[in-house]
């Protein structure tokens, strides 16, 4: 029940254009053991039940996941995980992360599974977050931080809350000074990131919209209206998250969508005239049948 869009959308319309995630994952393997730390470059989502875009209701962009994560910044993450990292932990750069619907942990076969594919962590929140970034402009990275096995080590105790929970506070401690240096870092240089234009290079469709007879007509374009006005009021004058999404550098989404619907709703409207039209014809050609008929019978 994590607002994801919410916390994405909150965020970019501040101005956000970078985002470090720090999150509990289990391990997939037996060389990353509890309390260590990860930077994962690639994710594998199982989830089903989230909306994973700010897009829809009439117009969608297919933005670039190949790498979703960004570079720079897992690069910057990394580095200064290394430097502040306690002794007894262990950075590891890469690796692929399998997003779970949860709330429940894994089954065995589940966890069997995963490992089998490659997977080196398993969380519940960072594909998600990842894909919603980057149809914000956001640049991404995760922390990933390492408190159990999963359930597939027999020889260890299946994942647990407590567990989890007494590995996530000591990794909590040792991710302040790195999260710092990260923050000065960018604070510093403040780097670009092929993320901040991803919307310039993305797919763009406008998807036709399904009239009815009689539904939506003369209130299409009233609609794409009020609803451009919401989202430009919701952000004030700083930096608008509606703007950069609804309107992408070379194509207005909104002013398009309300041009389809002017077509549809016209077209359809006229083809109900239009039948109108034949059907009043029809009925004034079998009128004047039936009169001729009479007039031949002397009645």
């Amino acid at each position: 029940e994590v607002p994801y869009r919410a916390n994405l959308w909150a965020m970019r319309s501040l101005g956000v254009r970078w985002l470090v995630s720090v999150s509990a994952v289990g391990s997939l393997q037996a060389s990353i053991r509890p309390r260590d730390m990860v930077v994962p470059d690639q994710f594998i989502d199982r989830t089903h039940q989230r909306p994973q875009s700010f897009f829809g209701d009439g117009c969608v962009a297919h933005v670039s996941l190949a790498d979703p994560t960004c570079p720079i910044l897992n690069d910057l993450l990394a580095d200064a995980a290394e430097q502040a990292i306690p002794a007894g932990h262990h950075l590891h750069r890469g690796g692929t992360y399998l997003c779970m619907e949860g709330p429940a942990f894994s089954t065995r076969a589940e966890s069997e599974l995963y490992r089998s594919w490659g997977c080196a962590v398993i969380g519940m929140t960072n594909h998600t977050e990842a894909r919603l970034a980057r149809e914000a402009e956001i640049a991404y990275s995760s922390l990933s931080m390492v408190t159990d096995f999963d359930c597939w080590q027999r020889d260890q105790d299946a994942v647990s809350v407590e567990l989890v929970l007494g590995n996530l506070k000591a990794n909590a401690e040792a991710t302040a000074p790195i999260l710092s240096r990260v923050m000065d870092q960018l604070q510093a240089t403040r780097p670009v990131s092929a993320a901040h234009t991803a919307l310039a290079t993305s797919v763009r469709t406008l998807l036709a919209v399904a009239i009815k007879a009689g539904e939506l007509e003369g209130r299409s374009c009233a609609a794409c209206a009020s609803r451009t006005a919401r989202m430009r009021s919701a952000t004030g004058s700083r930096p608008r998250m509606p703007t950069t999404l609804v309107n992408s550098p070379s194509t207005s989404f909104s002013s398009g969508l309300c041009r389809a619907r002017r077509r549809s709703c016209f077209g359809s409207s006229w083809r109900r005239s239009r039948r109108r039209t034949r059907s009043c014809a029809s009925r004034r050609r079998s009128c004047a049948r039936r009169t001729t008929s009479c007039a031949a019978h002397g009645r």
